[in-house]
This record gives structure tokens, C-alpha cells and sequence, in this order.
């Protein structure tokens, strides 16, 4: 498990996310992971500033926190792993998210904080 660096990427999945208020994206979830695979992994792979031995993980939050993956290294598969995530919540479920999260308090990123915490242990 040795690696040059450990990036962890702390994202609000939470009702919210589902919000059309960003020009050219679908909404803010897709805005997130896109802006995130391209100018986080991809300007890395072409410029040459990023190898396996540098290595991302995702925790995505809501009302709780959840780790996606961990440590995978820098690639385009990490880049193809990141775009993924754009839909991955159903139409209905992302309908209905900001409703969700009226009832349950809306998101929470503490638990998310101290999974990130975790990780970089």
C-alpha cells in the first residue's frame, strides 16, 4: 500500500445536488463529478504529474456518509469511475431527493469528515 499521495474526495449527494442551476450541466451532482474527472484526473494523466502511485478515494454524503471506493490510483479508470457517479441515483429517486431531504434534515457532512479522517489513517 505505499503511494506518493492520497487525495480524498469528500461529495454532497444529498437532494441539493439534483438543483439545474449550472449552465451547460444537467445538475449539480453531474456538475460536481464531470468538473471533478476532467480537470482533477484527466489534466493529470495528460500532463504527466500523476502516476499509480498516487491514489484517490470517494465518500459521497447525505444524511450519512458512505465510502464509494478507496484508494484507487490515478487512471483513467478513476476518471471513467468519477463520471459513473454522475447518474448514480435513478430519475425517480433524484425527483424526489430534495423532498427526502426535507424530512431527514437535509445533509450532514461531519460523518463524511470523519470518514475522510479514517481513510488518510
Amino acid at each position: 500500500d505505499l503511494c506518493v499521495s492520497h487525495t480524498v474526495l469528500v461529495v454532497d449527494n444529498s437532494g441539493s445536488m439534483a438543483k439545474h442551476d449550472i449552465v451547460l450541466y444537467r445538475d449539480r451532482q453531474t456538475a460536481a463529478y464531470t468538473v471533478t474527472a476532467l480537470e482533477f484526473v484527466a489534466e493529470q494523466l495528460i500532463n504527466k504529474s500523476a502516476n499509480n502511485s498516487d491514489v484517490v478515494s470517494l465518500v459521497e454524503f447525505d444524511s450519512s456518509a458512505r465510502v464509494v471506493f478507496s484508494r484507487e490510483p490515478v487512471s483513467w479508470v478513476l476518471y471513467n469511475k468519477l463520471l459513473s457517479r454522475r447518474d448514480s441515483r435513478n430519475f425517480v429517486t433524484r425527483q424526489n431527493a430534495q423532498v427526502l431531504d426535507g424530512w431527514n434534515g437535509d445533509s450532514n457532512y461531519l460523518p463524511a469528515l470523519e470518514e475522510a479522517e479514517k481513510l488518510l489513517d
